[in-house]
């Protein structure tokens, strides 16, 4: 079955079904991400969406949620490394080629050793069969879970609520901010809802289809505004970097440009996205989710 709970199906024991099957896949493809950035991208994918499962389980769950949650985000952390310098090859490779750069590979010869030097040396294949065990270790837990056929379907709507009020103190720091830090934690908290709202899309209504497409577009405002932010940080001095390009503009500039504009953009839909009060959203949005 697909991630989402089903139309006819107790939020309890579907929230649980997920965990399992999102667990299952995220085992099954690890051993291909080892040379697959795309594998490696789809498992990062699995892990946040794995935890926004356990995260709109927690009332029911209580502290197991809460620590098998951590251990996700464990395993998630020790693959970031990996992930992070796929994706940032790829965004310079984008953004070179727009910005009309031809020196591609002392660019990304510039961003591998960056990420060498500022991180500790890791073996790839070691710690993806580190991840794989803790996550089998975490699935056998969860074979021998009990459904949460009983919890009533009100408790995962507040907490769903109580994210999407988090998400509007969040939203009111970083634009008081706008530090990259507040910046991201307005953007895992955009990202949780999100995969929360897709969870729940097949029991919502039009308005959650409304307020799931808002948050994509979000999210991709979010990530484009960090990714740029930091490889124009990464590229800061490298002279292929600095030399000047289109319409007299170096890439470095062109970057710290699209991450200023996005960031701006990201805040304006933001405003809009959470604009109502959470007690409004939840009779708007989750009325006739249960």
């Amino acid at each position: 079955m697909s991630f989402r709970v089903g139309k006819n199906e107790a939020v309890g024991v579907a929230l649980v079904r997920i965990c399992r099957e999102e667990v299952r896949c995220t085992c099954e493809l690890l051993p291909a991400s080892a040379a697959d950035p795309a594998a490696m991208h789809e498992v990062r994918k699995q892990l946040k969406r794995l935890r926004a499962a356990l995260d709109l389980a927690r009332p029911a769950l209580g502290p197991t949620a809460a620590a098998e949650s951590k251990l996700v985000r464990d395993v998630a952390r020790l693959l970031a490394q990996y992930r992070e310098t796929d994706a940032l090859l790829e965004l310079l490779e984008r953004e070179a080629r727009i910005a009309g750069s031809a020196d591609y590979d002392f660019l990304e010869i510039a961003v591998r050793l960056h990420q060498i030097a500022h991180r500790a040396p890791g073996n790839r294949a070691a710690d993806i069969e580190t991840a794989r065990l803790r996550l089998a270790d975490f699935a056998a837990r969860l074979e021998a879970m009990p459904p949460l056929a009983a919890a009533p379907s009100g408790l995962f709507l507040r907490r769903f609520r109580k994210n999407y009020k988090l998400a509007r103190t969040l939203l009111h720091f970083a634009a008081s901010k706008t530090t990259e830090d507040a910046i991201h934690d307005l953007r895992k908290i955009n990202k949780r809802l999100l995969n929360q709202a897709r969870l729940l899309r097949a029991r919502g209504n039009r308005h959650l289809d409304a307020f799931r497409d808002q948050l994509v577009a979000l999210d991709d405002l979010l990530g484009r505004s960090r990714d740029c932010a930091n490889l124009a940080a990464i590229l800061r001095g490298v002279p292929a970097a600095e030399a000047p390009l289109l319409h007299g503009i170096t890439l470095r500039t062109h970057l710290e440009q699209v991450a200023r504009e996005s960031r701006d953009r990201a805040l304006v839909l933001a405003a809009r996205v959470y604009r109502r009060p959470s007690r409004a959203f939840a009779a708007r949005v989750l009325g006739r989710v249960g």
